[in-house]
């Protein structure tokens, strides 16, 4: 396998590293110039306005006029001097360059020196320059001051060191080396991710290889019984195998019947395209094919699926009662899609910064996951207890409270009815109990109690619901019709079938306006059944 510095990957990206870096460079130079620039105008600009207020306001005049500043105007000039970071120093002086006011208080009644205040002595407009002053260069501002008669009375004069416009320039030019530094080496960082990336991408292999390889997997995918259909994560065909073809029936018309077949078969059998299916039975024309919808995910981020066919015709026959295994199905889905509401909810709150509402939330899953785990306490028998999971899931989804009483128990084997059984019975029950409280408003609730304990196995099933008619109740106990309409009977001759067959009793009390109870009692062991 060759070096990274010897893959055609390096050196492709390398002309682009340094055209990048070029660029990068250029940038630099040209915002460089650009704030030293604006660090000279900011300066000019602070100078002058500092100047020129000072120029207009009374209390100058009236200084100049006197021939002396008072302690006032000096601690108030010296404040100005203090606090602009623009502003080192300040002159006020009279027309025969007398300094009113200087910084330095002892220099005050001196005569002021550089020479570059001359021209503003003999009427100058304001004007900056940059001459040497008491201590160092300065870049200064002059304007003259008037009185009230339009004479002028003297000057001010405001300043900046020099190598205090350095020293900023040198601050703005390091910080923005440091900016194109990092800049640059998080372009670098970037450029050696992506060339490991695509190097690992290509399992360290050249194109030709991969193109080698790609060829062989095809020989390999179109010897292969199973069809195979992989799509990417907007459901677009990436690859079907001749296999899948054929059990399609394209009939020459591969992809388009391929694409019919995804969007009409398969797509309406899951909630989301990352959903995963398995085992599934469907009818191919003349052909029993069992479907699995793997889904396919990196870095956790849903990026495809990969449909598998099985022709399963003449080695398989699904059995025809699978309402037990429905109710799974559906309890499972119900209780993956609270799951993911929950996280939904969760990383909402943090992304808009509720912490403590995110925290009160966690705090409400975990109560709820503790009666989860009751629920798994009381109820042994695996299957069951993912079946009775996924009902409080959908009773939540449909606003109804569910509860399994306290004193519930049921084994891992209760030794009464099958889990197949067990399933269809339960399962029927509690959508039942939905079903009545459809139309019902107000607080909605079922209850629930299973126990194997007592030498018989017992199943009782409660709802706040609409209830019903004596007539109706007696219907549904004798088996003449189902009575969806009213709220109750719905999957209940399939739970007569199973009592029938294990002589159990079925039994119903109700109230109209009150709600219902189901009761299932089954007291003749499995063992006890097989050998009649």
């Amino acid at each position: 396998m060759k070096k990274l510095s010897d893959s055609w990957v390096m050196k492709a990206v390398i002309p682009y590293l340094i055209l990048l870096v070029a660029i990068i460079s250029a940038a630099f130079g040209i915002i460089s110039a650009i704030q030293l620039d604006r660090i000279t105008e900011q300066v000019d600009q602070s100078i002058t306005e500092t100047g020129s207020y000072l120029a207009s306001g009374p209390m100058i005049v009236d200084a100049l006029e006197k021939g002396y500043a008072d302690e006032e105007l000096i601690k108030y000039l010296d404040e100005i001097v203090r606090v602009n970071e623009y502003v080192d120093y300040l002159v006020l002086a009279d027309n025969h360059a007398i300094r009113i006011y200087h910084p330095n208080h002892e220099m005050i009644g001196a005569k002021f020196n550089g020479g570059d205040e001359q021209a503003i002595l003999e009427g100058s407009e304001p004007y900056i320059s940059e001459h040497m002053g008491t201590f160092e260069i300065q870049r200064r501002y002059f304007q003259a001051v008037y009185d009230d008669e339009d004479s002028q009375i003297g000057f001010v004069m405001t300043s900046c060191y020099i190598s205090s416009i350095q020293a900023m320039r040198r601050e703005a030019i390091t910080s923005t080396a440091v900016f194109f530094a990092v800049s640059l080496l998080l372009v670098l960082a970037a450029a050696l991710f992506i060339l490991l990336r695509v190097r690992r991408v290509l399992f360290g292999y050249e194109p030709y290889q991969m193109a080698e390889m790609f060829h062989r997997r095809e020989e390999v995918l179109g010897t292969l019984k199973e069809g195979l259909i992989l799509v990417n994560g907007a459901w677009d065909i990436q690859y079907y195998s001749p296999s899948a073809a054929e059990l399609i029936r394209a009939d020459g018309q591969n992809e388009k019947a391929i694409r019919e077949f995804l969007d009409q078969v398969i797509r309406p059998m899951i909630r989301r395209d990352s959903d995963r299916i398995h085992n599934k039975e469907i009818s191919l024309r003349d052909s029993v094919v069992l479907v699995d919808v793997i889904p396919v995910h990196e870095n956790e981020r849903y990026t495809g699926s990969l449909i598998l066919l099985n022709d399963r015709t003449e080695t398989m026959r699904m059995a025809e009662e699978l309402t037990g295994v429905k109710h799974i199905v559906e309890a499972l889905r119900s209780t993956t899609h609270e799951q993911k509401n929950k996280l939904h909810v969760i990383l909402g709150l943090l992304q808009i910064g509720e912490t403590q509402k995110a925290e009160e939330y966690i705090a409400h899953i975990t109560e709820e996951r503790e009666t989860d785990s009751r629920i798994l306490s009381a109820v042994e028998d695996r299957t069951a207890a993912a079946l009775l999971l996924g009902k409080k899931s959908r009773a939540k989804e449909l606003g109804i409270h569910f509860e399994l009483m306290k004193g519930s128990h049921l084994a891992a084997d209760n030794g009464y009815l099958t889990t197949e059984e067990l399933i269809t019975v339960i399962g029927n029950l509690l959508e039942n109990a939905y079903e009545a409280l459809e139309k019902q408003t107000g607080e909605r609730s079922v209850a629930l109690y299973i126990n194997d304990e007592n030498d018989a196995l017992l199943i009782a099933c409660d709802d706040n619901g609409t209830g019903m008619s004596e007539e109706t109740r007696q219907n549904i106990l004798h088996g003449k019709y189902t009575t969806k309409g009213e709220g109750h009977g719905t999957g209940l001759v399939l739970v007569r079938q199973i009592l029938e067959k294990c002589h159990g009793s079925l039994e119903i009390e109700t109230e109209e306006g009150e709600g219902s109870s189901f009761t299932v009692t089954v007291t003749e062991k499995i063992s006890q059944r097989s050998t009649l």
